[in-house]
């Protein structure tokens, strides 16, 4: 999807940071064959930080 669009289509769409537009195709082309090469089927994306992430995580241990 994100493939044709140009930077202002990009940063237009209401779920990404404007900002990122210039990187968010590189980004997901890269978290795409991390996730092929690890044999990951899907991932969970957050729009908080990797401390929170790390924190949920421990929370959820028994």
């Amino acid at each position: 999807m994100l493939t044709p669009m140009s930077t202002d289509e990009t940063a237009a769409i209401p779920s990404l940071d404007p900002k990122r537009a210039p990187v968010i195709l590189a980004g997901t082309v890269l978290a795409g064959s991390v996730m092929d090469a690890l044999d990951m089927p899907e991932v969970v994306i957050s729009e908080r930080d990797t401390l929170d992430g790390a924190a949920g995580y421990l929370l959820a241990l028994p």
